[in-house]
């Protein structure tokens, strides 16, 4: 079973994509002047209309996930991986594993950060502004 980090770091990117598809591509499109292309996009995808209602809870819940996300890692940042480089006969490097999922959790939260900041952005002050 993976570790909480882990988890919490997809669910956060989950969450911060549902932000993007909501409120930043409406808004992306509209900016451009791309209005009716957004609107043919809307009749091939109906279900950005349902995200589009639930904006509010929408990044409720991926704001909880990103701050439970970053505090697992914080918390985590020097917890110590295994020494055997093996892995007690183990067949896979769990010393080398461990570094490795660190280094890709960091990533996606990094990309999960900056997908919900682009998305808050974008439906929350670029409005305010037009």
């Amino acid at each position: 079973m993976k570790d909480k980090s882990s988890i919490s770091t997809y669910l956060s990117l989950f969450a911060s994509s549902s932000t993007i598809f909501c409120c930043a591509l409406p808004s992306l499109f509209v900016l451009l002047g791309a209005g009716a292309t957004f609107a043919s996009l809307t009749s091939m995808f109906p279900f950005i209309y349902v995200l589009t209602s639930y904006k509010p809870y929408l990044f409720l819940f991926g704001g909880t996930m990103l701050s439970i996300s970053g505090f697992f890692m914080y918390k985590n940042r020097n917890a110590p991986c295994p020494i055997d480089p093996t892995g007690g006969g183990s067949h896979t490097n769990k010393a080398k594993a461990c570094g490795t999922s660190r280094k890709v959790s960091k990533v996606i939260f990094i990309v999960s950060l900056s997908l919900y900041l682009i998305s808050f952005i974008m439906a929350y002050v670029v409005p305010r502004f037009l």
